[in-house]
């Protein structure tokens, strides 16, 4: 993924950058209260399970304020991330209008207003989805993968091991069940575009449509549209759900496999 769109809106919304080095550092304590929760909670399930009660309620009141540590910092990352993707999307809703105003009426007239209203409605849609959810795990997975190679080598050097060996098979199936998302997600734009294409059309030239008796065309016309967008959103989230149960159950693989 290039990073230069990213790097783009930040240098061109200056206010954005001092909450994103916020959000940095809110990632960076988040990814390194999660292992030491995770060890934590596995002292205590073993004290726990040990009958010994001394551990269990030493660590009980430590795992406790770890866990609210944490859901604090989550909390912190989830509000400073919002702000930047409401934030980020206003000022860019705000150049895409000044642009239009500003356009020149030769340039106006040979490009198509629904494709400028799909982009100021649904890709506006998608970057604040990104801005707000996805950048996290952006910036997260990759630290939170040395974190738990580090608490994995510390629990078993055998595991972290063959870990490391079957790691790109792992990422190759991963990432060969992602391929069709792109395409899937491209095809969807293009038939939101249409759609709203035949709006603006029907709108901006209603007198038109209703002198040459043109509403049987423009409905053939929405109907194929919409009917491309219910087929394309169908086959995103059905994939959507294939990866996430191909990622959800490929950790347990290898430990399963090797008996721990």
């Amino acid at each position: 993924m290039s990073f230069k769109p990213l790097l783009r809106l930040f240098r061109e919304t200056p206010e954005l950058r001092i909450p994103a080095i916020i959000t940095a550092l809110v990632v960076i304590a988040e990814v390194a209260i999660a292992p030491a929760l995770a060890h934590t909670l596995r002292q205590l399930v073993d004290g726990f399970l040990g009958q010994q009660t001394t551990v269990y309620w030493r660590l009980a009141p430590i795992a406790f304020g770890i866990f609210i540590l944490h859901a604090f910092v989550a909390w912190a990352r989830n509000k400073i991330m919002g702000w930047i993707a409401e934030r980020g999307t206003a000022s860019l809703r705000k150049r895409a209008a000044d642009s239009l105003l500003n356009m020149p009426v030769p340039r106006l007239d040979s490009i198509h207003t629904g494709d400028h209203l799909s982009r100021l409605t649904n890709d506006v849609s998608v970057l604040t989805n990104y801005l707000n959810r996805q950048l996290f795990w952006l910036f997260a997975l990759p630290l939170m993968a040395l974190a738990s190679m580090g608490y994995q080598a510390y629990i078993s050097w055998q595991l972290t091991l063959a870990t490391f060996v079957l790691m790109p098979v792992m990422i190759w199936l991963t990432a060969q069940a992602s391929r069709p998302i792109t395409k899937i997600s491209r095809n969807l734009q293009e038939d939101l575009a249409a759609v709203n294409n035949v709006t603006q059309d029907a709108l901006g030239g209603a007198e038109i449509v209703k002198a040459f008796n043109l509403q049987p065309e423009m409905e053939r016309r929405y109907d194929e549209g919409l009917q491309g967008t219910v087929k394309n959103g169908l086959r995103l989230a059905r994939q959507n759900a294939l990866l996430r149960a191909i990622a959800g159950f490929t950790p347990f693989i290898l430990p399963l496999a090797l008996g721990g």
